[in-house]
């Protein structure tokens, strides 16, 4: 039987700076975490159900470390600028993440503070409060093989003649219009 009465030490997160990477390694620590940097950007897992990081999730990641079928998944994303979640996993994988994404720029230590209560909370009960309001997206993992079929379904082979007459008919009927 799980042990439920695990004891958390005491959140606490100084200064934020708005930086994203600050933020997480604060977060991380004080549930901690475990802390993964990469070429992409700084990562925090906690069991097998919760990510924290600063950029939205690779959900190929989630296949090769054998936690898409975690009973729940959590990607909490503090980012500086936009990132754009990357879908495609390898045939047969079929599973969906709940992402909240937060900007940096907004972030204070209360809200950073906020943000970890709602995961340690949701380490427990499986639901994540997003007390913070991020801006909260079902992502559901594709097939790559299928994207990779219907991305060269739509490749159309155009000469440079064909493509100036499209450019020209185009115009035309704009001027028209």
């Amino acid at each position: 039987m799980k042990n439920t009465n695990r004891r958390y030490k005491k959140i606490h997160i100084d200064n934020t700076n708005g930086h994203a990477r600050e933020i997480i390694i604060q977060i991380a620590s004080a549930l901690d975490f475990k802390i993964h940097e990469d070429e992409k950007g700084i990562s925090a897992y906690g069991g097998s159900c919760i990510r924290i990081s600063d950029h939205c999730t690779y959900m190929q990641t989630w296949v090769d470390s054998n936690t898409y079928n975690a009973p729940y998944k959590i990607d909490i994303v503090i980012e500086d600028s936009p990132t754009q979640a990357i879908t495609q996993v390898e045939n047969g994988y079929n599973f969906t993440i709940v992402e909240f994404i937060y900007k940096s720029s907004e972030m204070t230590p209360e809200k950073a503070r906020m943000i970890a209560y709602d995961i340690r909370e949701a380490l427990k009960t499986s639901i994540y409060a997003n007390n913070v309001r991020g801006e909260k997206r079902i992502l559901h993992s594709t097939d790559s093989s299928q994207t990779n079929e219907s991305a060269n379904n739509n490749v159309i082979k155009l000469n440079e003649k064909d493509l100036l007459q499209m450019v020209v008919e185009t115009l035309k009927s704009i001027l028209r219009g």
